[in-house]
């Protein structure tokens, strides 16, 4: 009897950590409003990754184009203030490019601007911190409750201060 209780109690454990939050869950209107370099998300998707608008909205900078040949068209922005934008088709049939990672100097999230060497505080108490596996914490943010793409934002333990902003597409 002792044995079952233990196993119902430690059951009842996991199941009420695994359902805690481990992300910041953001709405879909405020998903649409963030922004990289003061420059929408949305805007930044609707390029396609298209030379001439990545231009309209970042100005000018070299970008390499890969896979081409096989069908898997791979584009990499970078820009000397350290943006990169990597656009990627996925290989699905009819598919367009969008953008799969982002590494960005500045963001604003939930009306929030941050930059790096800013202080996290900026976000209050109501915070969630996600642990990487290195042992360090990040910052994550999610459009709803999908975890194929976050926002991660990494930051100094010691000083809060942050330290890299990434968007990924985890396939």
């Amino acid at each position: 009897m002792k044995h079952k209780l233990l196993f119902i109690i430690c059951l009842f454990i996991s199941i009420v950590l695994y359902c805690q939050p481990r992300d910041n869950e953001l709405s879909t209107e405020d998903y649409k409003q963030i922004k990289f370099e003061r420059v929408l998300f949305e805007d930044i998707k609707m390029t396609y990754g298209d030379i001439k608008q990545m231009e309209k909205l970042f100005g000018k900078t070299q970008v390499e184009i890969k896979g081409k040949e096989i069908g898997e068209e791979h584009r990499e922005f970078k820009y000397e203030n350290g943006l990169q934008i990597n656009f990627n088709e996925f290989g699905y049939k009819n598919s367009k490019i969008e953008p799969y990672y982002i590494k960005s100097n500045s963001i604003i999230v939930k009306n929030i601007e941050l930059k790096i060497g800013d202080s996290i505080e900026v976000f209050g108490d109501d915070i969630i911190f996600n642990k990487c596996n290195d042992g360090t914490l990040s910052i994550d943010f999610i459009h709803l409750n999908g975890d194929c793409c976050p926002i991660i934002i990494r930051f100094d333990q010691q000083t809060k201060k942050v330290t890299s902003i990434e968007y990924f597409v985890w396939t």
